[in-house]
């Protein structure tokens, strides 16, 4: 199933701002609801362009890929894990 609809019949409008789909980037992703018995409350994730994510994830976009790993890299320590983003 495809998530993205690409209009590639119709032809361009001038002046229109052309939006990328969030799909089409890589993505962080971390639950957005915590088992009672987890011990951690921040768990997340990289997924790849292409892969789509259920209501029960909260996806995030960054438009320079060393600031996902930055970002996503900080979430893996206990500290931040603790401060509840």
């Amino acid at each position: 199933m495809s998530y993205a609809i690409k209009p590639d019949h119709l032809p361009p409008v001038e002046n229109e701002i052309h939006f990328n789909s969030v799909i089409n980037y890589y993505r962080f992703v971390n639950r957005e609801m915590i088992g009672t018995s987890s011990e951690r409350t921040l768990i997340s994730t990289i997924i790849p362009p292409g892969v789509s994510h259920i209501n029960t994830c909260l996806g995030t976009a960054f438009k320079k890929k060393k600031d996902l790993l930055n970002y996503f890299c900080m979430t893996l320590s206990i500290p931040l894990d603790y401060n509840r983003l």
